[in-house]
């Protein structure tokens, strides 16, 4: 089988060691979709790839597509989002809205809108410009991107983090908790 050179911008989701000195790696990525790849040699000390691979970062990637999967060829960063690493509240909303898409998202699935969606989540908490009535947003443009139900019935209660994990956990199945 041939191997095909794939590019495309992602959210890094999550990572975890494997083998010596390379990472696995969970990517949200515009066209691909949410993927794994593993980034041989990441965990060196002077991997180019472990020190842009890490959650939160949207990078720009060169992909190596082999027998069902993916090998980081090539990657450069476009935004590390690192105000959100100055904030421990920041850092906890952030995991939060990965997690949703870990968890509500299946491997290989495509879907642009929620891509763009957890790129202005994590631009929101970058830029500070993140508050209580800017949470119900993203929680209702989420709901509304996957087509979850919610009380459209007039009421005039907001909807709540606690709300929207409910939502979230009833329809991935998955309990939220981070």
């Amino acid at each position: 089988m041939g191997e095909a050179l794939q590019e495309d911008v992602g959210i890094v989701l999550y990572q975890k060691p494997i083998f010596e000195k390379d990472r696995l790696i969970c990517i949200f990525c515009k066209r691909l979709g949410k993927i794994s790849v593993l980034a041989k040699g990441a965990l060196s000390i002077r991997s180019k790839k472990g020190q842009i691979l890490q959650v939160f970062s949207y990078v720009d990637l060169l992909l190596r597509a082999s027998n069902q999967f993916f090998y980081v060829q090539d990657c450069d960063l476009i935004d590390d989002f690192s105000s959100i690493r100055a904030s421990y509240d920041h850092i906890q909303e952030a995991s939060f809205f990965v997690r949703v898409v870990q968890d509500c998202v299946m491997q290989g699935q495509r879907n642009e809108a929620l891509f763009n969606w957890l790129y202005t989540v994590l631009e929101w908490l970058h830029t500070k410009k993140y508050n209580e009535t800017i949470q119900e947003n993203i929680f209702m443009k989420f709901l509304t991107i996957e087509g979850i139900a919610w009380d459209t019935q007039g009421s005039k209660k907001p909807l709540t983090k606690p709300d929207f994990m409910a939502l979230v956990e009833q329809y991935s199945q998955r309990c939220l908790r981070l």
